[in-house]
């Protein structure tokens, strides 16, 4: 019995690492669950899974994962795009396929698409009929393409997280600013005064400062945290 298992995820993938040199990215579309759906092309069955990944070691433990459950199958193919310090990494792999007939046409749908923090593996069951090139692209694209499809994709856009310290007879004045301005507070903490942190888009922090400072009357301290992606 043949075991296909991708121990060494570093040595098996073509790399195509896509790094946006001094562009910033601001925003991007990803999956929020992650799905699976099956295709059969002439008795091949080809099961796709498109999973949600932070970190490309989780994509590749979801990947290792995927090939130890169908350890029987004929291939798994893999295509992942994962946003690493403002750059996009993407890596794929035919996993024996043609070169260019598996990994490279999901990576090039999901690139399309304008996906992100997103992992595709395709796992075929080989049914004895021969597909030929053209054939395995449309049945590998196709089969993510149903995942892609039927899962719900959302639109994320950077924020940078501000962090002021205020008094609990501001807070009230504060929640009403941003509720009113479209500014997002995302935490409250109640210590001996308040701490609240607020999602800003990139390049307001000037702007809310002045603006909070109107509302409060006084000189306010903010912090910038960090920034990270919510869904538009």
């Amino acid at each position: 019995m043949k075991i296909n298992l991708i121990y060494d995820i570093n040595k098996s993938v073509e790399y195509t690492g896509l790094f946006l040199g001094g562009k910033m990215i601001n925003e991007y579309y990803s999956i929020l669950e992650n799905c699976e759906h099956e295709l059969t092309e002439k008795k091949s069955r080809f099961i796709a899974n498109l999973i949600h990944v932070e970190t490309e070691s989780e994509a590749k433990e979801k990947i290792i994962e995927i090939s130890k459950k169908h350890f029987n199958s004929k291939h798994n193919v893999f295509a992942y795009r994962i946003l690493v310090d403002g750059n996009i990494i993407d890596k794929y792999s035919d996993n024996g396929e043609p070169s260019g007939t598996a990994g490279k046409p999901i990576l090039d749908m999901m690139k399309q698409k304008e996906l992100c923090n997103v992992l595709i593996v395709v796992t075929r069951y080989f049914g004895g009929i021969l597909l030929g090139t053209g054939g395995l692209v449309r049945a590998y694209t196709g089969s993510a393409k149903l995942c892609i499809d039927n899962s719900k994709v959302e639109l994320l856009e950077k924020k940078t997280v501000l962090q002021i310290n205020i008094s609990y007879d501001e807070l009230g004045l504060v929640k009403q600013f941003c509720k009113k301005n479209n500014f997002i507070v995302e935490n409250i903490e109640y210590l001996e005064n308040v701490v609240v942190s607020i999602l800003v888009n990139k390049g307001e922090n000037e702007i809310f400062k002045d603006e909070i400072e109107k509302i409060l009357n006084r000189n306010v301290d903010i912090s910038i945290l960090q920034d990270k992606f919510v869904i538009k």
